[in-house]
Parts: structure tokens; C-alpha cells; sequence
């Protein structure tokens, strides 16, 4: 995984910024399942009085074997309302499209809107977060890969000292399809629980150790679609100037 991020600050109440994310997974005998991922994202924000909005615009292309598989491009509209000390209102609207190459019945539109409470106490911080979302299929026969979707989440850190600081993630998603496949009677509905723990240790001035475990459990009315992952990931992360 590697990460490029520039920001320009233009005054006091006005910065933009350009980030891009890779991420590559090599197989040494199944080269067909070769993955990379490239996130790349653009904004700008504004501040005014106790508000911050922001606009990013992002494009996510993923190749598999080196062919382009899909892409995402989306527009975030971001409102951040600082309602007291410690304490952050964050509205988004998220509008997005989705074009997958090798599969065009899966191709959709997806409109997501998000309401987050940031809220840091002590040495802890706390998000609470719940999204609806809507996906809305470019063909009439691929309204089977589009759903509804309801979310909740929270996500915690604690700070232990300088040097050491740990994370907890908790999330539920309903996924509701708007058709049913073809080879099943009922529409597919999915339950979806993550949960998550990393630990960050700074080693360096520029190098963190990172270690995390995350947890998947993905309950479905189609017992086919029923499925839980564990994983255990160690890393480290070195930050350039």
C-alpha cells in the first residue's frame, strides 16, 4: 500500500488538497487474481465561523491481471458544525457511479446520505454514524445487484501516551436487493456485522508499526451468501516529507 498526499492551505479560511492511495496484490502461480486498487481524490474546504464545508470529487479504477475491471466516480458535499467543545456534526451527500467491465448488468448509480458525531472526551474519541443509501440500476434487468441501504456504526481511539494509540470499530449494514436473481424466488437481504481493533506504535519520527484484526460476518436470507473472515494484518508505515 502506498499513499501520496498534498495540501495547499490558499488563507486562513480556504485549503484544497490531492491524495492517491495504491494498493497491489501479487500471486505468484494465479497472475489472473493480480489486484490493484488506485484511489484518487481532489477537494477543497471552506472555512466560515464554527462550519466547514467541503467538496471532493474521487475516481477509483481497480485492474485485475492489468485490465481495467471497474470504476467508481463520485461527488462528497461535507458540512462540518462544531456544536461545543470536543463536539462535531458532520452532514455529507455522497453521489456516485459505478461501471464494472466485465459485468454491465452490475453498472448503477448510488446516492448516500450521512449523518457523524465526532465527540472527543479526555483522551478518547468517540464517532457515532448512520448512513442511508440508494443505488439505482443503469439497466432494468440489473435492478438484482441494486439494493437499499441502511448503516450504523461507531468507531473509538484512545491515546495511551505519545508514541501508542488504539482504535475500535463496530458496524452493522442492511443490504436490501430491488429485484430478485434469476435462479431464486425472494429478493436478497443481507446483515452485515464488522468489527475491528488496530494499535499504532511510533518507532521513528517517521515510521509506525501498525497491527490489526478485523472480524466479517455477513448474514444473508440466501443461506449461499452466508460468510465470515477473520484477519490479521502486521504492517509498517513510514511517512515522507
Amino acid at each position: 500500500k502506498f499513499q501520496i498526499m498534498r495540501q495547499t492551505v490558499s488563507s486562513k479560511t480556504r485549503n484544497s488538497f490531492m491524495l492517491a492511495n495504491l494498493r497491489h496484490r501479487k500471486y505468484l502461480k494465479k497472475t489472473d487474481f493480480d489486484f490493484t486498487d488506485l484511489d484518487l481524490r481532489s477537494g477543497f474546504s471552506i472555512n466560515r465561523n464554527n462550519k466547514q464545508y467541503q467538496f471532493i470529487a474521487r475516481d477509483r479504477p481497480v485492474f485485475l491481471d492489468g485490465n481495467l475491471y471497474s470504476n467508481t466516480f463520485g461527488i462528497d458535499t461535507i458540512l462540518k458544525n462544531k456544536l461545543g467543545v470536543g463536539m462535531v456534526l458532520n452532514t455529507s451527500l455522497s453521489v456516485e457511479n459505478y461501471d464494472n467491465k466485465k459485468s454491465p448488468l452490475t453498472d448503477r448509480k448510488r446516492a448516500l446520505l450521512g449523518v457523524k458525531l465526532d465527540q472527543v472526551i479526555g483522551q478518547i474519541q468517540h464517532q457515532y454514524n448512520i448512513y442511508l443509501g440508494k443505488e439505482f440500476a443503469d439497466k432494468k434487468a440489473g435492478k438484482q445487484f441494486s439494493r437499499n441501504i441502511i448503516g450504523l456504526g461507531y468507531k473509538g481511539s484512545y491515546k495511551w501516551n505519545p508514541s501508542n494509540i488504539s482504535f475500535i470499530s463496530l458496524g452493522y449494514k442492511n443490504y436490501k436487493h430491488q429485484a430478485a436473481y434469476p435462479v431464486f424466488p425472494n429478493k436478497r437481504e443481507d446483515d452485515r456485522l464488522t468489527a475491528s481493533i488496530i494499535h499504532e506504535r511510533r518507532v521513528t519520527d517517521k515510521a509506525t508499526l501498525v497491527f490489526s484484526a478485523s472480524h466479517t460476518n455477513n448474514k444473508s436470507n440466501l443461506d449461499l451468501y452466508d460468510a465470515k473472515k477473520n484477519e490479521v494484518k502486521i504492517g509498517i508505515r513510514y511517512e515522507w516529507d
